[in-house]
């Protein structure tokens, strides 16, 4: 490897880490191993949504989570107090994992587009998401896996 090749990875290397750690604090929050009741629901506490600066709150649009046993993670979209939707980060169209662009969800592999809700935008998957039936309470979202 000569020094131009190494200054060039090394140089790509760096501006993908600064890249990710700023696009990280975006408006989301990533929870590994949420809490699975016997039931398999998933219990998340209403307050992982809040983003809380001086005294005003604000919330996040989505919650990532990681629940044990599924080969993908989830995505939890909040539109208010009282309406979630839990999407499988799964392509329906080739299997691969979806990434999240805010208020879509979108393929690497071959540029498929879903909405927050679950509903194909753009092909070429024409199948929508796998979405699990999401509850709440005054505290928490439960999230049914079954």
């Amino acid at each position: 490897m000569t020094r131009q090749e190494f200054l060039k990875l090394c140089g790509g290397g760096c501006l993908a880490v600064v890249a990710m750690t700023a696009l990280g604090g975006v408006a989301k929050a990533a929870i590994k191993q949420p809490l699975q009741d016997e039931e398999n629901k998933i219990a998340i506490e209403k307050s992982k949504f809040e983003k809380k600066k001086d005294d005003e709150v604000t919330y996040r649009t989505y919650i990532k989570i990681s629940p044990e046993g599924l080969d993908f993670p989830i995505v939890v979209y909040r539109f208010d107090e009282n309406d979630y939707a839990a999407l499988l980060l799964q392509c329906t169209h080739r299997g691969a994992e979806l990434n999240i662009n805010g208020d879509t969800v979108s393929c690497p592999a071959h540029d498929s587009e879903f909405s927050n809700r679950g509903e194909v935008l753009n092909g070429p998957a024409d199948e929508p998401l796998k979405t699990f039936a999401v509850t709440s309470d005054e505290q928490f979202i439960y999230v049914n896996l079954v």
